[in-house]
C-alpha cells in the first residue's frame, strides 16, 4: 500500500494536512522565483569568515559556509519549487541542519504563513537561525528528534525534508 501511494505522489505523515502533489517527475505546473544561493554567496565571499576564527572548531559554520551553497542549496530549491508551499500554509523542515529548506519556503508562505525548523543538533540550529535573522526570515527553530516530534496531529500542513 505504501509503495502504491508513493509513487502516486502522496506522504501520509500524522502531523501533515495535505500530501505532496505530483510524482516529482516532468516539469513544474508553475515558475518559482527562489534565491540562488550560489549567485549570492559567490558575489560576497565574507560568509566564508567564521565567527570563531578556526574553521574546524565549529563544523556547523562550515557546513553553511561551504556545503550548503555547493551541495545542498541547489536541491533545497528543487524541493521547495516541487513542494509548492502555499501562501498561509505551515511548513515544518524536519531535519534541517541550518535550515536551507525552511529559509526557502519562508518568504513564500505570506503574512499568515509559519516555518518551522527541527533539528537534533543545537549548534546547526544556532548557525541557521543567525542566517535566517540575517535574511530578516522569521522561522521558528525547535530542537528535537524525527521520530519524536513534538507535535500534535495535523500541526503542519507540509513537511519537508
Amino acid at each position: 500500500m505504501r509503495s502504491e501511494q508513493r509513487l502516486q505522489g502522496r506522504c501520509e505523515v500524522p502531523a501533515v494536512r495535505r500530501g505532496c502533489q505530483g510524482t516529482g517527475i516532468g516539469s513544474l505546473p508553475r515558475e518559482i522565483h527562489l534565491k540562488d544561493f550560489r549567485t549570492e554567496r559567490a558575489a560576497n565571499p565574507s560568509h566564508r569568515r567564521q565567527r570563531s576564527g578556526n574553521p574546524v572548531s565549529n563544523p556547523a559554520e562550515s557546513y553553511e559556509s561551504y556545503m550548503v551553497p555547493a551541495l545542498f542549496a541547489p536541491w533545497a530549491s528543487q524541493l521547495v519549487q516541487r513542494a509548492n508551499p502555499q501562501p498561509g500554509e505551515r511548513v515544518l523542515d524536519l531535519a534541517c541542519g541550518t535550515g536551507v529548506v525552511a529559509r526557502l519556503a519562508a518568504p513564500l508562505l505570506g503574512s499568515k504563513g509559519a516555518v518551522t525548523a527541527i533539528d537534533l543538533n543545537p549548534t546547526m540550529l544556532s548557525v541557521g537561525r543567525a542566517a535566517a535573522e540575517g535574511e530578516g526570515l522569521d522561522i521558528e527553530w525547535r530542537r528535537g528528534r524525527a521520530e519524536q516530534l513534538p507535535f500534535a496531529d495535523c500541526s503542519f500542513d507540509l513537511v519537508l525534508c
